[in-house]
């Protein structure tokens, strides 16, 4: 099924009626309202200046000589890490990474572009989204799902990771940009 097929774009739908968009920091629905209001002020008292950067004293990563906190652990910021960390919420880790971009690179939210190439099957392997489990020797297998690019082996094959924790191996070949 293509991506923009109808049925596809009717479950996109059905998927944000249900689970509609929430707060990272509270987890308020949201819906289509870019910031949450009842979080606003305390994500502005705990939000730090850009460009004030940790020295090896206040960070734990052994092999780092800074790091950069665009907030302070504390508050709603640590309530919606600590539910992003415990309790499966990977959708309010792209809430706060879109937070961290905006705040990091000044990007508006709806324009950070993403980090992996969005590709497609040709048109004779998109039905079956064909892959092997490993490069050139692995066994064939079908992908389920959304497909994404998340790195390239030895400048021939791409290794592919679908929405649903599936991986795989293809030739370069199979895949290309679509129409846009």
């Amino acid at each position: 099924m293509r991506y923009y097929s109808a049925p596809r774009r009717a479950l996109r739908g059905v998927r944000q009626l249900l689970y509609p968009r929430r707060c990272p920091f509270c987890n308020a629905v949201l819906g289509s309202i870019r910031t949450c209001p009842d979080c606003a002020e305390e994500v502005d008292r705990l939000r730090r200046k850009p460009g004030v950067r940790l020295d090896a004293s206040q960070h734990y990563l052994g092999g780092l000589s800074g790091a950069a906190a665009p907030f302070r652990y504390e508050g709603c910021v640590r309530r919606g890490i600590l539910h992003t960390k415990y309790h499966a919420a990977p959708w309010a880790a792209v809430e706060l990474g879109l937070w961290l971009a905006k705040l990091a690179f000044g990007s508006e939210m709806d324009e950070v572009a993403p980090a992996f190439l969005s590709l497609m099957y040709v048109l004779e392997l998109e039905e079956r989204q064909p892959a092997y489990s490993a490069p050139r020797k692995g066994a064939e297998k079908e992908l389920a799902g959304n497909i994404y690019v998340v790195g390239l082996v030895e400048d021939e094959w791409y290794i592919l990771l679908t929405d649903l924790g599936d991986a795989g191996y293809v030739p370069q070949s199979w895949l290309w940009e679509g129409n846009g």
